[in-house]
């Protein structure tokens, strides 16, 4: 990795020309010297940076992959919950079917006795 040097106060003071800390790629290469135009920047090799850096990117990286092992344990824990729910939901669908089918032969069960109750058949009579 290549790690950047800025010269800012350095170019400052030998020619009154500064550098951009964040300067954008097309900003990054040998310093110019020209009054008046933003210095750019110089870009070494440093072992030490370049070292620190890679143990960055690598704490990176595994936090980047707990993260996304995080994300798939609760991807699967949300399918695992929709499953519970969508059957809790069908036993209760079922249920209430199993419910009304018994409401409807009670219903039917009573009319036909009120039927007989009124044509004549006083047993299916209420007493």
């Amino acid at each position: 990795m290549k790690s950047l040097c800025i010269l800012a106060s350095v170019l400052a003071l030998a020619g009154g020309v500064g550098a951009v800390a964040n300067a954008a790629p097309d900003d990054v290469g040998p310093a110019t010297t020209t009054l008046g135009q933003v210095g750019k920047v110089f870009v070494t090799v440093d072992p030490a940076s370049d070292h620190l850096n890679g143990d960055i990117q690598a704490h990176n990286n595994a936090i980047e992959a707990q993260n996304q092992a995080a994300q798939a344990a609760y991807q699967a824990q949300l399918a695992a919950l929709a499953q519970e729910n969508q059957a809790q939901q069908d036993a209760y669908t079922a249920a209430l079917a199993a419910h009304d089918a018994k409401v409807a032969a009670d219903m039917a069960a009573w009319r036909a006795q009120v039927r007989a109750c009124e044509g004549g058949d006083t047993a299916q009579c209420a007493h």
